[in-house]
């Protein structure tokens, strides 16, 4: 993917690399790019201790919070679909 993006980047793209999950090496092809990362709610999980590390090592302006529903929730609510019940 990253190989057929940079033989066509002319210097002008932009874009955000919604619902990130990826590795270190991905973060950083995609901010190289020009893409900025959507960090949603698995961040919040027991066991996402490797991409929150990843996180903390990059540039937070290069960072979209994420909080589109139903399936991106944050820890504890992602067992279901997001609504407006489980915020109230």
């Amino acid at each position: 993917m990253f190989s057929g993006l940079k033989s066509r980047n002319t210097g002008g793209l932009v874009g955000v690399m919604h619902h990130f999950l990826g590795d270190e090496w991905f973060a950083r092809e995609a901010l190289d790019l020009g893409f900025q990362l959507g960090i949603a709610g698995p961040i919040t999980f027991k066991n996402s201790d490797a991409l929150r590390d990843i996180v903390k090592r990059l540039d937070i302006r290069r960072l979209v919070l994420e909080t589109d529903c139903p399936y991106a929730s944050p820890f504890p609510s992602a067992a279901s679909a997001t609504s407006r019940a489980v915020w109230q």
